[in-house]
């Protein structure tokens, strides 16, 4: 079933005494979070809908306790609330990771705010990213292969040239000896 309440929120005169009270009557984790205009106090209840709390935005804001409903698009959901007869109270905003909001009065004078989640990646666009991510490591595996390639080929190549080398000494070596060796024998067959 679609559009649940996800979490209610207090506007309060006095955010410290509210805090306490709610501490010692209920079972709840109060959190407070630094924002942009103070303090915002998360109500965690462990399983079930959570909430928050905050000083009220302005003098003539009433005190109250505030809930929000799931949409898929606040944005959406605000314009046909609009055409049903609501007031639009805050219009769409985007809380980043949180998601967006947006708080109706509806026609007979009830607020309700509204919630969607922050948008997910299309499959298109996870796959592209993943296609990019595995495309650059192979790139990067790639390199690095060639690299230790190139490395070990040339390693392989010295230690070739430095066989040959030897052996070139050697036969080298030999060839002067079998001449040495050839220049004695001559030399001894002409003495004869």
């Amino acid at each position: 079933m679609g559009n649940p309440f996800v979490h209610i929120e207090l506007s309060t005169s006095d955010l410290a005494a509210a805090k306490r009270f709610y501490r010692s009557l209920f079972d709840w984790k109060l959190e407070d979070m630094t924002m942009e205009g103070g303090t915002y106090t998360t109500v965690s209840v462990g399983k079930g809908t959570g909430g928050g709390m905050q000083a009220k935005m302005s003098p003539d804001q009433p005190t109250g306790w505030m809930p929000y409903v799931q949409v898929d698009d606040v944005k959406r959901s605000l314009g046909k609330a609009r055409r049903l007869g609501a007031e639009v109270v805050f219009d769409f905003a985007d809380m980043g990771s949180i998601g967006t909001i947006g708080i109706l009065r509806d026609p007979t004078g009830a607020m309700l705010g509204l919630w969607a989640a922050p948008k997910k990646p299309s499959v298109t666009r996870r796959a592209k990213s993943a296609g990019k991510k595995a495309a650059g490591k192979t790139a990067r595996t790639a390199k690095k292969a060639t690299v230790k390639a190139t490395r070990t080929a040339g390693t392989v190549a010295v230690k070739a040239t430095k066989k040959v080398g030897k052996v070139a000494g050697k036969v080298a070596r030999g060839t002067s000896r079998a001449a040495a060796t050839a220049k004695k024998t001559v030399g001894k067959a002409r003495r004869r």
